[in-house]
């Protein structure tokens, strides 16, 4: 499947952030964003739909609860 880029919005600190993440947490971060855009876009799923699954892909991919707790304190 083809890939293009998508520029978006965020806060600089938060673009800083993921700068300083390595690619492994990168990719992780790349499939949640993919994940949430292609239901939202495609399906008009409810936020609370979408969050759900993104856990659930995020979860099966490596990025545990703690990791993204972690994370998420860092911002």
């Amino acid at each position: 499947m083809e890939k293009l880029n998508l520029n978006i919005e965020v806060e600089s600190e938060i673009a800083n952030l993921y700068k300083t993440m390595d690619s492994t947490q990168q990719k992780k971060i790349h499939l949640l964003l993919g994940i949430w855009l292609k239901e939202a876009i495609t399906n008009q799923t409810s936020l609370e739909e979408i969050m759900e699954k993104c856990s659930q892909e995020a979860q099966a991919n490596g990025l545990t609860p703690e990791i993204l707790e972690s994370l998420l304190q860092e911002s």
